[in-house]
């Protein structure tokens, strides 16, 4: 999913069974969740990124590491002047979410 900036904090894959990858604030936390069974590499992406497959962690878990992923991109984008331009709305909401996603969680969020 890509912000208005042009930058993005979540990516879906092809089919429902894969999940949702997601950025984190550094590699550090990226390899704890890891870890601790809490997400899978996400593959093609740098190590800054992690896999939530669906069903692995709850969905206020899920709904907290989308929040947290769109708040990494979107202070960067505040960062770049892009915010201050307009281009990125504030916050993350059920209806800034991709339909795609929304039905993959199957609303819930």
């Amino acid at each position: 999913m890509q912000g208005r900036g042009g930058k993005m904090f979540a990516c879906i894959g092809a089919t429902k069974a894969n999940g949702v990858s997601v950025t984190c604030a550094d590699v550090e936390t990226a390899a704890l969740l890891i870890e601790r069974g809490r997400a899978l590499r996400a593959p093609h992406f740098h190590r800054i990124w992690v896999r939530l497959p669906w069903g692995l962690v709850p969905q206020a878990e899920l709904h907290e590491r989308l929040q947290i992923s769109h708040q990494i991109i979107r202070s960067g984008l505040m960062k770049s002047g892009l915010s201050k331009s307009g281009l990125m709305k504030s916050g993350l909401s059920k209806s800034g979410l991709s339909k795609k996603l929304q039905a993959s969680l199957g609303g819930a969020v």
